[in-house]
């Protein structure tokens, strides 16, 4: 079977317009995660806030694709990473280093958490 090295953006468009109830999400050039509805990583972090009672007002997280947006717009503290999409990048007033340079440390450092 061949692997395509990118899926066409309208694969997607098509897919959310075919099935809304699903939750689909590009998570790099050729993936495109599809979950039930609901299930994402913003709906993660909320429910471990709840779990531990921490307000997201103290929350922060780091992403590098776009399966990370809805995360990062739920936190009160939303970091990309260097290496994401530029198309992202365009919507972040912080973006640290890539992955591959210490990104997160390099955030933590600036925000005066380590």
């Amino acid at each position: 079977m061949q692997q395509l090295s990118s899926f066409k953006p309208q694969a997607e468009t098509h897919l959310r317009e075919c099935f809304p109830e699903l939750s689909i999400a590009k998570s790099s050039d050729s993936l495109l995660e599809i979950m039930t509805d609901g299930v994402n990583k913003a709906a993660a972090v909320k429910y471990l806030c709840e779990l531990r009672k921490i307000p997201l007002s103290r929350t922060m997280a780091f992403g590098d694709n776009y399966n990370d947006l809805e995360m990062l717009e739920t936190v009160e503290c939303g970091v990309l990473m260097g290496n994401a999409p530029s198309e992202l990048q365009k919507h972040f007033s912080f973006i640290t280093k890539t992955n591959d340079q210490d990104g997160i440390f390099l955030a933590l450092k600036e925000f005066g958490i380590l």
